[in-house]
């Protein structure tokens, strides 16, 4: 099978690069499109800006929080969930390893 990346699929509009929202809100944004059969442009768009936020979310809880014992956890586990988008984006099981990611913090 041939990687294709997600980039391959998105939109290159400002929209997708301006954000403010949680975490949970970026969590549940991605499992409801991993969930659809047929994705659109701006499905994949949505996953491919989406997906690095959940990285960066985590760093900046944990730079908040540095004594917080289960960050690294969630750190490995965002991360693991971030790769595996692009790497299967059209996998609708990711959203289970998502659902482990959910639990963090804001």
């Amino acid at each position: 099978m041939t990687y294709r990346s997600l980039y391959d699929f998105v939109e290159l509009k400002k929209k997708f690069q301006v954000y403010e929202g949680t975490l949970n809100y970026m969590l549940t944004d991605i499992i409801k499109i991993l969930e659809k059969k047929n994705k659109t442009i701006h499905d994949y768009s949505t996953l491919t800006f989406q997906t690095p936020r959940i990285i960066r979310a985590l760093i900046d809880y944990k730079n908040k929080n540095p004594n917080d014992k289960k960050i690294l956890t969630l750190l490995r586990n965002g991360i693991d969930v971030a790769l595996k988008i692009y790497k299967q984006y059209d996998n609708p099981k990711i959203k289970n390893e998502i659902l482990k990611v959910t639990s963090s913090p804001h």
